[in-house]
């Protein structure tokens, strides 16, 4: 009887061990299936935080008075010290550099050669004398990227340029990309 009764007990202990793996192991799969991922958001363009900045400030090279949304961070490129990032959000910025083209068209020429035109991945949207903006088309695992390129002729030789960028999956809508070009092309002056 005794050793009946240990083997009840044995029985019961190993029943109940498996019923709580069981449990836990579901408790798993809810929590598994019930976490999800935070979807990247798009940039959105709010022209209320965009104010004119004077990039000669971070660099004497930009002599430059353009609006910038209020809270970009500005700093020197990790590539190129004499280029400068604007950082936008995590997802969005703009960089500026210089080239060697001594009008605008020549420059808005040569980098819609370079980025834009022909590429079977890209389509130009919209050029005209000072830039264009153009989309990289969606390829798998990435949403479709709308980039631009906007020339403002130097007092000297060259151009200023200004490109924005994308970081992530998403990079900021169509419209969002036209408002900042426009914004960008309407504002920025030699100082």
């Amino acid at each position: 009887m005794k050793r009946v009764f240990q083997m009840l007990l044995v029985a019961l202990v190993v029943a109940s061990c498996n019923k709580k793996a069981s449990t836990e192991d579901a408790n798993a799969d809810t929590a598994t299936e019930t976490k999800t991922e935070t979807p990247a958001v798009a940039y959105v363009f709010n022209e209320a935080d965009w104010v004119e900045t004077d990039l000669s400030a971070i660099n004497k090279a930009y002599p430059i008075l353009v609006k910038l949304p209020k809270t970009a961070k500005i700093t020197p490129s990790d590539v190129n010290p004499e280029e400068l990032m604007v950082t936008i959000n995590e997802e969005t910025g703009v960089d500026v550099s210089t080239t060697f083209e001594n009008t605008t068209e020549e420059a808005v020429k040569r980098y819609k050669a370079q980025f834009a035109a022909g590429a079977k991945t890209t389509k130009v949207l919209k050029e005209d004398a000072d830039g264009f903006i153009y989309e990289e088309l969606a390829t798998e695992g990435y949403d479709a990227q709308y980039r631009f390129f906007f020339m403002l002729k130097a007092k000297g030789e060259g151009c200023y340029v200004f490109h924005n960028r994308a970081t992530g999956i998403v990079g900021g809508t169509k419209e969002a990309a036209e408002k900042m070009y426009e914004t960008i092309k309407s504002s920025a002056k030699l100082k």
